[in-house]
């Protein structure tokens, strides 16, 4: 499977097993949605492609600038 993408809106199982599942629109569109409310990216520094890929799968993005609700949802 061939594809293109940007990896900081791309869920992880798309890079890693070349597979789309159920949830990975949802996983770009809430990363889309973070953006376009904070300004940023809710991923803490990325140095490289490997802190981004950890911070990814080990659920470390950086919700603090929703509120409490937005990140219930997110």
């Amino acid at each position: 499977m061939g594809g293109a993408g940007s990896l900081a809106y791309m869920a992880p199982e798309v890079y890693s097993t070349k597979l789309p599942s159920t949830a990975t629109d949802q996983y770009s569109l809430a990363i889309t949605y973070c953006e376009l409310r904070t300004g940023r990216l809710p991923l803490s520094d990325v140095e490289s492609f490997a802190v981004l890929d950890d911070a990814k799968r080990k659920g470390m993005l950086d919700l603090s600038l929703l509120d409490e609700r937005e990140r219930g949802v997110i």
